[in-house]
């Protein structure tokens, strides 16, 4: 059985929570074990509980990763090292990664690359990697891959009509009564909803389409092979994206969806605090930061409340991208502040 790691409260020690599923020595390639031992010789891996690729290095203390590539070009930067040590990810060459816009600096001298995956052509949906450098070292890299290996097997030829699914897509908005304004022509991506719930299911060839309404920007990703509706959801550019959960004081995460983004108050205390505080704390990493959310691109805020039995603690699961607060634990502003400011 395989373990993830809670990051708790300072003043509580590490806390760890059974998974069900494969260890991620168990579903990690072998060259991608390799390559992960080769880094951990100067860097700490965190490694997917689902596929075993590394999601978060870190270079050790007084140790950086120098780039051979031209020291004034952070993208290269990357580039360079992701060709040394991209297998860790399951990438196996970076001309498979497309840049995302220009690179970063910040006010800490660091520069980060933000790259999204491509395979044999096509966005591998949600599957990026991000690489932090300073003074031309890579200091850490984080990200959510797809292995390349277990992706060249996929059929990438559409048997359900692309016509179809732009239908489908505009029904799902047509059917809450809201009159839709424009439909994205669907684009092919390769689909893996286990990078969005850390669920273990197959990688599948997808219509993309994009449903525009007023106040609504419905995502839908569609099975290109049979029709069938793989995820959708309103992606709102410029607004919070609060999901609060009640766990029921069991381990089973999330748990029972209370109180999402708009609804109402529920009168249980902790819910009602966890969605409040979590809102409070958006608004202040995005007010003063422009930081929309922990990913810096909307990625719903996910809070689970009476968490387990006699749990006296919060923290953040890395594995689910999500907060678990035990009772009362979500009652503190600071608290839930803290917790969200582990993931971002």
């Amino acid at each position: 059985m395989a373990h993830m790691t809670v990051v708790a409260l300072g003043v509580f020690s590490m806390t760890l929570v059974a998974l069900t599923g494969p260890s991620a020595a168990q579903t990690a390639s072998a060259t991608a074990q390799e390559a992960q031992a080769r880094l951990a010789a100067s860097a700490t891996i965190e490694r997917s509980h689902l596929t075993g690729l590394a999601r978060f290095v870190r270079v050790k203390p007084g140790q950086g990763f120098i780039a051979e590539a031209d020291a004034g070009r952070p993208e290269e930067q990357a580039r360079s090292f992701l060709a040394a040590h991209g297998r860790a990810f399951g990438v196996a060459t970076p001309d498979y990664l497309d840049a995302q816009a220009a690179p970063q600096h910040d006010r800490l001298a660091m520069d980060h690359v933000r790259f999204q995956q491509r395979h044999r052509g096509l966005p591998v949906t949600g599957a990026e990697v991000i690489v932090h450098l300073r003074a031309g070292s890579v200091m850490a890299v984080n990200g959510r891959m797809l292995d390349d290996a277990e992706l060249a097997d996929i059929d990438l030829s559409p048997t359900f009509d692309a016509g179809q699914a732009e239908q489908i897509a505009r029904g799902i908005v047509e059917a809450q009564g809201i009159v839709v304004a424009d439909v994205s022509a669907p684009r092919l991506e390769l689909f893996n909803r286990g990078l969005f719930d850390g669920q273990p299911v197959a990688t599948r060839l997808a219509w993309f389409v994009a449903v525009h309404a007023e106040q609504v920007l419905e995502y839908v990703w569609l099975d290109a092979q049979t029709g069938v509706v793989l995820l959708h959801f309103n992606q709102k550019p410029d607004a919070r994206n609060r999901q609060i959960y009640n766990a029921n004081n069991g381990t089973s995460l999330p748990g029972t969806l209370a109180r999402s983004e708009g609804g109402a108050a529920t009168g249980n205390a902790d819910v009602d605090a966890a969605y409040r505080y979590a809102g409070d704390t958006y608004d202040y990493f995005f007010g003063q930061f422009g930081r929309d959310s922990v990913d810096g691109a909307g990625q719903a805020l996910v809070l689970s409340v009476h968490y387990g039995v006699n749990y006296l603690n919060a923290g953040w699961d890395p594995n689910t991208e999500q907060i678990i607060f035990g009772d009362g634990s979500a009652q503190a502003d600071d608290v839930v502040a803290h917790e969200i400011t582990h993931g971002l």
